[in-house]
Order: structure tokens, then sequence, then C-alpha cells
């Protein structure tokens, strides 16, 4: 019985991570959320393939295009790690919304 337990709550696990994994995956081309990790601005991206939409929700964070080649491993390299750039992560464009 606490082996099936077990296997049961590992097979959860992995769903779980699997589920939040393609969830925040940036995509190969599109809008993306670059956010640094070390001590490079997320602005060493920008670049002919790679252009500026806006500020992201967090500090140091930019919401960037990427047109070219996918630029995970290009960014990851500087020390920036991207994100799918949905309403989840960058937030929604809703003028009412209240600061706290």
């Amino acid at each position: 019985m606490r082996g099936a337990q077990t296997q049961l709550l590992t097979q959860i696990g992995l769903a779980v991570i699997v589920i939040v994994i393609m969830t925040l995956a940036p995509p190969a081309r599109g809008a993306m959320l670059a956010l640094p990790v070390g001590t490079n601005a997320a602005s060493v991206l920008l670049n002919r393939e790679i252009r500026l939409r806006g500020q992201g929700p967090i500090p140091g964070s930019l919401i960037i295009d990427a047109q070219g080649s996918n630029p995970f491993w290009y960014a990851l390299s500087r020390g920036v790690l991207l994100l799918n750039a949905n309403a989840a992560t960058c937030g929604t464009n809703n003028s009412k919304r209240k600061a706290f």
C-alpha cells in the first residue's frame, strides 16, 4: 500500500512540474519576459533580432519580441531567463487596476 501511495505522489508531482514548465516555457519566437538572474541587465539581449516591447512586471525585467532563431540559450548564457510573456506572467493592460 505504501509503495502505491509513493508512486501516485511521484506521478502527480511530475505532472505538476510538466504543466509548470509548459506554461512558463518561452516560445521560439514572439513575446517573452526577459528576467535577469545575474548581474547583467535584461537589455544585453537587445539586437536586431530581439526588440524591446516594454517594461516587465518585475523590476529590471523587460518584455521583448524575438524574431530570429530561438534566443533561450543565448539569453541564459548572458544571465537572463526567458519566460512565456502571457497575461499570467505579464499582467494585463487594465488602466483601472489599483496600486497598493
